[in-house]
């Protein structure tokens, strides 16, 4: 992690990003205990700044606060990703056909940036950035949607849906890409039930994939 102590900004943002970032990379396990006094010296900040960042995470779904056993990162069953990937399915579809009814040449083109630096990231191995890249693909499709509740839910899950499906790129990277792609054209030909419909089956193949490792 990074010494964050001489930098001038929200620490306690710096802090939960670096934080979250070892999560989603599995530089710090599910389960693993966060204690306070380490994190501060190894970030060369107070501890104050982490407690903040800790609430933050915990908002966020990546950490749990226990009374008594402080706090540590979650363990996800298979059951409950499946549900959170259920709900972002929903919400990202609704949001995939409203881009649909919308789409620009601006949009289309932040789409096919994304998933073309997904591509060239996963063949690279390099998955924190294809993590990003996928991120990034359906916050587009989320600021393309034009519904400002909608956006709002979508900006709350990435991070821990992104922490689930992190492991799987690898895996089904190649299927993966090829299914952004296609929401992307469905998206851009204004096809606004394929978008739909794409975008659903997409989260359905990504909970299949968890219920097969």
């Amino acid at each position: 992690m990074k010494e964050l102590g001489q930098l001038h900004a929200n620490l306690g943002d710096l802090v939960a990003n670096e934080i979250r970032a070892a999560i989603l990379a599995g530089d710090l396990k599910p389960g693993e205990r966060l204690k306070q006094e380490q994190l501060a010296e190894n970030m060369g900040v107070s501890r104050i700044p982490v407690r903040e960042a800790l609430q933050i995470l915990e908002g966020e779904g990546l950490v749990e606060t226990r009374p008594g056993r402080g706090s540590s990162v979650i363990e996800l069953t298979g059951e409950a990703a499946a549900d959170v990937l259920a709900v972002r399915g929903a919400l990202e579809g609704l949001a995939a056909h409203l881009a649909a009814e919308r789409v620009t040449p601006e949009v289309i083109a932040r789409l096919r940036n994304a998933v073309e630096e997904g591509k060239q990231a996963s063949q690279a191995g390099d998955h924190a950035r294809a993590s990003a890249a996928h991120t990034r693909f359906h916050l587009e499709l989320a600021a393309a949607a034009g519904n400002s509740h909608l956006r709002t839910e979508l900006e709350f899950l990435p991070a821990k849906t992104e922490w689930i499906v992190a492991s799987l790129l690898q895996s089904r990277s190649e299927y993966s890409w090829q299914e952004h792609e296609a929401i992307h054209d469905a998206v851009a030909s204004g096809d606004a039930d394929r978008a739909e419909k794409l975008t659903r089956l997409h989260s359905q193949h990504v909970i299949e994939s968890l219920d097969s490792d």
